[in-house]
């Protein structure tokens, strides 16, 4: 097998890896090494942020090196990370060590790209509008996806006969602005979900950037309060070990909110890291609505018994004075994902209700 982007190269596939149905990855013997192979199989910006990010990337930064790269029809070949396990593995296996170890390695290594990103933002912007054609192409999604969550989240409140406060998509929309590419802000895969990374000898190494942008830090900070909510995987985690990999965060980026101040699981020092919690909990499945309510022990995989994640900040404060209709004992949680809102029942306090 040969490939235009390795022109005299003989490619041999040794592997078809994960991939989605937006792109194909194969691990490909090249000489006496090996490379990742991605293929994108459909339209749209993946490809452009992909192979923008990747060819800015520093030395130092937990992230594959861009060997080459095509538009049409649209590849990239990069360095490969090995056939190591990642966060996802540590986290459905038995052992509540390694899995905590492995949260506390994610939390470093999205640390680690923040600190070592920090001045690339117009190198960045080049690169996508160089790959776009020359056409600009937006540094970052949020102000699109919190306008959608916005939207559907209406729609849908006015379905279950949910009142809200006027102001609050109001105030949803404007995180956008709060939250924007300035200030503490860094380059970022934004799909940081527990399977999109790779354990090497040197440490955690993260993959898929198909939706890398430029974005305020706290977006992927707020992970480890709502752990992972944009994934398949959104589960609870002990405090403990929030508070472990949120120590290890600190340790390679501390400028949260500007201050170096270490936050507790449930609330992430400064204005913008409780607010990227809340939108990251209101656009995704779980509390609509955070509040003091019981915690909940019922368990996640081998990180052990967890805790409801609660949402913060003037979002979370509009959100919690919609209506409680129900018995204490008995109530509907409604949780929230992008165009579906599901209705669960628990005894949950200080979330949004509807009634049976």
């Amino acid at each position: 097998m040969q490939d235009a982007m390795l022109p005299g190269t003989e490619l041999e596939v040794l592997d078809v890896l994960g991939g989605s149905q937006r792109s194909v990855v194969r691990r490909v013997r090249v000489g006496s090494g090996t490379l990742i192979l991605k293929e994108y199989r459909q339209p749209g910006d993946g490809w452009v942020r992909e192979s923008a990010a990747l060819s800015v990337m520093p030395r130092g930064a937990p992230a594959p090196r861009l060997v080459a790269e095509r538009a049409t029809p649209s590849a990239v070949a990069m360095s490969d990370a090995g056939p190591g396990g990642s966060v996802a593995d540590a986290l459905l296996g038995d052992d509540p060590v390694r899995a905590s170890a492995a949260v506390v390695a994610w939390a470093t290594a999205i640390g680690t790209m923040h600190r070592v990103t920090t001045g690339l933002r117009e190198p960045f912007r080049q690169a996508l509008t160089a790959r776009n054609g020359y056409r600009p192409v937006a540094e970052s999604a949020v102000v699109t996806r919190l306008d959608t969550v916005a939207r559907n989240m209406a729609r849908h409140c006015a379905e279950l006969g949910i009142d809200v406060p006027p102001d609050a998509f109001a105030q949803l929309r404007a995180l956008a602005v709060r939250l924007d590419g300035a200030g503490a802000a860094a380059l970022t895969p934004a799909d940081a979900c527990p399977d999109n990374n790779v354990f090497t000898g040197d440490g955690l190494v993260l993959i898929d950037f198909e939706g890398a942008e430029w974005r305020h830090v706290a977006w992927d900070v707020a992970y480890l309060t709502v752990p992972w909510p944009s994934c398949w995987c959104s589960w609870r985690i002990p405090r403990s070990v929030a508070e472990q990999a949120t120590h290890a965060y600190r340790g390679q980026d501390g400028r949260l909110a500007g201050t170096g101040d270490v936050p507790q699981p449930d609330r992430v020092v400064g204005d913008s890291g409780r607010e990227g919690v809340a939108v990251s909990g209101i656009g995704q499945p779980v509390d609509v609505a955070g509040g003091s309510g019981d915690r909940r022990s019922d368990g996640a995989g081998a990180a052990g018994v967890g805790e409801v994640p609660q949402s913060h900040g003037a979002v979370g404060a509009a959100f919690r004075q919609c209506p409680s209709v129900g018995t204490e004992g008995d109530r509907v949680r409604v949780a929230v994902r992008p165009g579906q809102w599901r209705a669960e029942r628990g005894r949950m306090v200080g979330t949004a209700h509807v009634p049976q």
